[in-house]
Parts: C-alpha cells; sequence; structure tokens
C-alpha cells in the first residue's frame, strides 16, 4: 500500500513538473519605462512582457528595462510612433546586465514590441 501511494505522488510530481504541450507558458519578465537615460528618473510604464504584442506609453521614455528570468535572451524593439510602425534603430544596452537588461533609445520612444519568446 505504501508503495503504491509513494509511486503515485512520484507520478504526480512529474507530470506538475512538466506540463504538456497544450498548457499555456506565459513569460514571466518585466518590464520597465524610464523618463531618464540608463533605466533612472521616473517611471513612465511598467508591465509584464508579451511577446508579439505591440505596447503604447502612456508618455515617451528614454530608457527602458527588463527583468525576470531568461532576461538576457531578451529582444526587445521600440517605435517612435505608439503604433509600432517607426523602429528607432539607435538603441544601445547598457549597464552590467546581471540583473536585467537596460536599453537606452537614443530618442524617445512611444511604443514597446518584444520580438523573443520564452
Amino acid at each position: 500500500m505504501q508503495s503504491t501511494l509513494l509511486k503515485l505522488v512520484v507520478l504526480a510530481a512529474a507530470v506538475l513538473a512538466h506540463p504538456g504541450a497544450n498548457v499555456e507558458q506565459r513569460d514571466t519578465r518585466q518590464f520597465f519605462g524610464y523618463t531618464d537615460l540608463e533605466c533612472a528618473g521616473g517611471t513612465i510604464m511598467t508591465g509584464p512582457v508579451t511577446t508579439g504584442e505591440c505596447v503604447a506609453a502612456p508618455s515617451a521614455m528614454t530608457s527602458a528595462q527588463i527583468f525576470g528570468p531568461n532576461f538576457e535572451s531578451a529582444e526587445v524593439k521600440f517605435y517612435s510612433d505608439s503604433d509600432c510602425q517607426d523602429e528607432i534603430s539607435a538603441v544601445t544596452e547598457v549597464g552590467d546586465n546581471e540583473a536585467s537588461l537596460c536599453f537606452d533609445l537614443g530618442t524617445k520612444a512611444n511604443s514597446v514590441k518584444y520580438v523573443s519568446s520564452l
């Protein structure tokens, strides 16, 4: 009886640890937009990273930051308009990238799109 119960517990743990292909996996990285360079100054916007979705900022941001697991693989594009049409090409990564990615945008951005997935 104990052996059967132990096998069921181990099986349940394995199933929970490895979700099936049809289980949605969410990106748990977080995004922050700032008024000043080098991810400083006032916070313009915060929110979860949503891959493939254009997100308009409530006001223009000068720098941005991504936190969370696998932040170093984040691919982010910034746009001067609010509809993700006019891409900003002068974006540079700044900082030590130990706990997050910080981007200086070169010009004010009004929208952002997260290109990479989990």
